[in-house]
C-alpha cells in the first residue's frame, strides 16, 4: 500500500497566499522607496519592478493601474505617519477648559505631525496636482486637521472666518518655511500659536457678535 506523502491543500493554499501578500508588500515598499527619491510622477511600473525585484507583469496582476498602487502606497503611509483625526479630540483636550489651551494642545500635535510626516507631506504638495491619488489623500489630511481645529475652538462657537485663520496659520507650508528659516522644532508651535493668537485678537476666539 502506498503512503500519500503529499502537501496538505490547505497549507499549499496558505503558502500561496502568503507568496502572494509578500510580493503586494514587496511592490508596495519598492514604490514608496522610488517616490522618495524621484517623485511619483517620474515612476514607472518597470521602475518599480525593477526595484522590486519582479516582472512588470506581476506588478500589473497585483495592482491593474497606477492608481490602485498609489492608493495602496497612500494607505499605507497614512498608516505610518497617524494624522490627527477629529475623533482624537476628546483625548488630545481632555481638562483644557479654555479656547487658549486648546489652541496651543492642537497646535504642538499639529506641528508633531509636520515632523513625523515632512517628506510625505513635502512630496505629496508638490505632485498633487497632477496625481489625484496623491490629491484625495491630501484633502484628506486637511479635512481632518481642519476639523479638528473646529473641536479646539468649539468651546466658544467661533465664526467660519477664525477657524480658517488657524487652519491657514497652522498650514503645512507654514510651519515648514519656519523651519527652513532656522526657526527650531521646538520653538515652531510656540511661534505658530503666538501668531493664531494674535490673529483671533490675543485672547483666543471672541463669541459672535462681541466686541473688542
Amino acid at each position: 500500500m502506498s503512503i500519500d506523502r503529499s502537501t496538505p491543500r490547505p497549507y499549499r493554499m496558505r503558502k500561496r497566499a502568503q507568496a502572494f501578500e509578500d510580493t503586494r508588500d514587496r511592490i508596495i515598499r519598492a514604490t514608496l522607496e522610488l517616490h522618495g527619491e524621484q517623485g511619483v510622477v517620474a515612476t514607472s511600473q518597470t521602475d518599480i519592478a525593477a526595484r522590486a525585484g519582479v516582472a512588470p507583469a506581476t506588478v500589473y496582476r497585483h495592482f491593474p493601474t497606477l492608481g490602485l498602487l498609489f492608493r495602496a502606497c497612500g494607505a499605507r503611509v497614512l498608516t505610518a505617519v497617524r494624522p490627527p483625526q477629529p475623533e482624537d479630540a476628546d483625548r488630545l483636550f481632555k481638562g483644557l477648559n479654555t479656547t487658549p489651551q486648546r489652541l496651543r494642545r492642537f497646535v504642538d500635535e499639529v506641528c508633531d505631525f509636520y515632523v513625523r510626516a515632512f517628506h510625505p507631506l513635502h512630496g505629496s504638495r508638490q505632485e498633487r496636482d497632477r496625481v489625484p491619488e496623491l490629491d484625495d489623500a491630501m484633502r484628506q489630511v486637511e479635512a481632518a486637521l481642519e476639523a479638528l481645529a473646529r473641536e479646539a475652538l468649539a468651546l466658544e462657537r467661533p465664526p467660519e472666518r477664525q477657524v480658517q485663520l488657524v487652519v491657514a496659520l497652522t498650514d503645512f507650508d507654514v510651519w515648514r518655511s519656519l523651519r527652513g528659516h532656522g526657526v527650531s522644532q521646538e520653538e515652531a508651535p510656540q511661534i505658530l500659536t503666538r501668531l493664531v493668537e494674535c490673529a483671533l485678537g490675543g485672547r483666543g476666539p471672541q463669541p459672535r457678535g462681541s466686541t473688542r
